[in-house]
């Protein structure tokens, strides 16, 4: 096969816009639906694994409408998640689930979370172990989990941290609204090396451009 490459004769120019980032984009729509008033998110990914967080997010009253091409406004009227019986589905998102396993302490009698995610058995018991330093109570089968706070407390977290660092994540986004009695933050302990270190510096500044400081 024979092959001609001519040189270019001129410079190339254009404007290029990157696709959003599933890694950001999950954040961004979760910050913005626990912060007070309106957020804009602009260029988010809404495919895939962050469409199950948007339709679980719609699911708890969470108002999020396309403003634009490439913008979202996010908005919570009711100033906390609506309650619901009906079990939201996860799919195999891990950030979904474990993320909601979290946020499921702010949601007045808890949550039902399902999904693809359990069936694989992928890890999310040491998150849930997690949480009961928070108060919170769990059960959890093949098909579903069934997690709520019981009680008010606030004792240092320990947790691995070579796992997963979404659990990390996940703690990182309730322990800021997390109603305590004694004292006026929550400590997290790793037990292990952080893995992945990388995702946690996106949530930590996702959660700084919201005014939380870790």
């Amino acid at each position: 096969m024979e092959m001609e490459i001519k040189p270019l004769t001129s410079n190339l120019q254009g404007e290029i816009t990157a696709p959003g980032s599933k890694s950001y984009s999950h954040r961004a729509f979760i910050a913005a639906s626990l912060a007070d008033g309106i957020s804009v998110i602009k260029n988010p990914l809404i495919s895939g694994d962050v469409a199950v967080t948007i339709k679980n997010l719609k699911a708890l009253g969470v108002r999020i409408l396309k403003s634009s091409d490439d913008s979202y406004v996010v908005k919570q009227d009711k100033g906390s998640f609506i309650p619901t019986k009906t079990p939201l589905d996860c799919k195999n998102s891990g950030t979904t689930i474990r993320i909601f396993s979290a946020l499921s302490l702010l949601v007045e009698g808890g949550l039902v979370l399902t999904g693809e995610f359990l069936s694989l058995k992928r890890p999310i018991i040491p998150l849930l172990n997690a949480l009961e330093y928070l108060g919170a109570k769990y059960k959890i089968t093949d098909e579903i989990i069934n997690i709520k706070r019981k009680k008010i407390v606030c004792n240092k977290i320990r947790i691995p941290g070579n796992i997963t660092s979404q659990f990390i994540t996940a703690l990182l986004f309730i322990c800021p609204l997390i109603k305590c009695t004694d004292i006026d933050f929550i400590e997290i302990e790793l037990t292990t090396p952080l893995v992945s270190s990388p995702f946690v510096k996106i949530t930590l500044e996702v959660l700084n451009n919201f005014g939380i400081y870790v």
